[in-house]
C-alpha cells in the first residue's frame, strides 16, 4: 500500500469520477461505502472508524487498504502519541459519481446495486431507531412510458432535487435529510389496473 503524507491541509475535490474497474469495485462493499461516507466529510484514522462502525479495526483495515491502493482514499497526516503512529485519512472528493453505464462496469454493476440498498436500508432503520416519532414516507408507483416521457420523468426529478437537495449541503438551519429512489424496468410486465400506485406515509408501512 502506498502512503504518502503530503505534509499540509489536504482538500479533496467536489466530486470524482469513478471510471475504472478498480475503483468501481470499491462500491461493492457496505462497509467500504460506510468507510466512505465518514472519510467524505472529514479525515480520520481506521480505529476511529473501525470505532464508529462497530468492527473489527483488522476488518476495517483491510477495506482502508483497498480503497488507498484504488485512489479513493489518501493519507493526509500522521500523528506521534504515547509512542504510537496514528495516521489520519482523507476521501478524495466529497462526492462520487458512479459511471455504472460503462462495458467495463457490467460484471460489478449488480454488485455495487446490492451494496448501495443495503446501505440505505441501514440507514433508514438507524433514522427509524434513533427518531421514532418521525415519518418516513415510501411511494412505489408504476406507469408505461415511453422513451421521451421517461426521459422527461428523469429531468424534472433532477431539477427537483437540485431545488430541495443539491449535491451539497448550502443551508445551515433545518434538520438533515436524505432521499434515494429507484426507478427500474417492471419485469413481470403484465396488466396492472388497480395496482398502479402506493404509497405509504405512516410508520406501520416500514419493515
Amino acid at each position: 500500500m502506498t502512503e504518502e503524507d503530503p505534509g499540509k491541509a489536504f482538500r479533496p475535490s467536489v466530486f470524482h469520477e469513478v471510471q475504472t474497474v478498480d475503483q468501481l469495485k470499491a462500491f461493492t462493499d457496505v462497509l467500504r461505502l460506510q468507510m466512505l461516507a465518514i472519510l467524505r466529510h472529514r479525515e480520520a484514522t481506521n480505529q476511529q472508524m473501525a470505532q464508529e462502525l462497530g468492527q473489527a479495526q483488522a476488518k476495517t483495515l483491510h477495506h482502508l487498504r483497498m480503497l488507498v491502493e484504488v485512489g479513493l482514499v489518501r493519507l493526509t497526516r500522521t500523528e506521534i502519541k504515547g509512542g504510537n503512529v496514528e495516521k489520519y485519512y482523507r476521501a478524495i472528493a466529497r462526492d462520487f459519481l458512479l459511471h455504472t453505464h460503462l462495458p467495463e462496469a457490467y460484471p460489478v454493476r449488480g454488485q455495487i446495486m446490492s451494496a448501495l440498498t443495503e446501505r440505505i436500508n441501514l440507514e433508514m432503520i438507524r433514522a427509524r431507531q434513533e427518531y421514532p416519532d418521525e415519518l418516513i414516507p415510501i411511494f412505489r408507483r408504476s406507469n408505461r412510458l415511453t422513451e421521451d416521457r421517461r426521459r422527461e420523468f428523469y429531468k424534472k426529478l433532477d431539477q427537483l432535487l437540485d431545488d430541495y437537495l443539491p449535491r451539497r449541503i448550502t443551508n445551515a438551519d433545518g434538520d438533515l435529510f436524505r432521499f434515494a429512489g429507484f426507478v427500474y424496468r417492471d419485469t413481470e410486465d403484465g396488466d396492472s389496473d388497480g395496482d398502479a400506485s402506493e404509497s405509504a406515509q405512516s410508520n406501520e408501512d416500514i419493515r
